[in-house]
């Protein structure tokens, strides 16, 4: 989302994603995650950072998206160093498809010998309006257009040896 007010600017990101491993003679992994960018400026103001979600704080589809969430002192920060914001803070977002929606997909095969990786990538787009509030960092609602909801689901098929 990239959205204006009378208050400033405001950029978020979001990463959600999932990773299921099925490793030969061991067990199944799944390995969730969502992470969500922030940058957000007004007058002399610059602040950003990158900070680790629940699962119930992000809800997806591609026709509708949400956040609602606090982030504090406590709240996890991709890895890496705080962000420059200062919490806690308040995030709402609401993201609205307003289509129409397209969807692609590609695919690829290597070989080296014994040998192979298949690939498969699907991805889904629809065009989105957005609306949010960070609190008390900034007063106003922001609005944006030109948005987009998207989902890419990749399959990785690895074999040989």
């Amino acid at each position: 989302m990239f959205a204006n007010s009378v208050s400033g600017n405001l950029n978020i990101d979001v990463v959600a994603g999932t990773i299921v491993a099925f490793p030969i003679g061991g067990p199944t992994t799944t390995t969730q995650s969502t992470k969500v960018y922030i940058q957000a400026s007004g007058g002399s103001f610059f602040g950003s950072g990158c900070y680790d979600l629940a699962p119930s704080d992000f809800t997806f589809s591609t026709s509708a998206a949400s956040i609602h969430t606090t982030i504090t002192d406590s709240t996890g920060t991709c890895g890496g160093l705080p962000g420059t914001l200062v919490t806690p803070f308040r995030l709402d977002v609401t993201w609205t498809g307003t289509g129409p929606t397209s969807t692609s997909r590609n695919g690829s095969e290597l070989s080296c010998g014994p040998y192979g990786l298949e690939t498969t990538l699907s991805t889904t787009i629809n065009a989105a309006s957005v609306t949010g509030t960070v609190s008390p960092i900034f007063a106003d609602q922001f609005t944006g257009q030109s948005q987009l909801l998207r989902s890419d689901d990749e399959v990785l098929h690895a074999q040989g040896g």
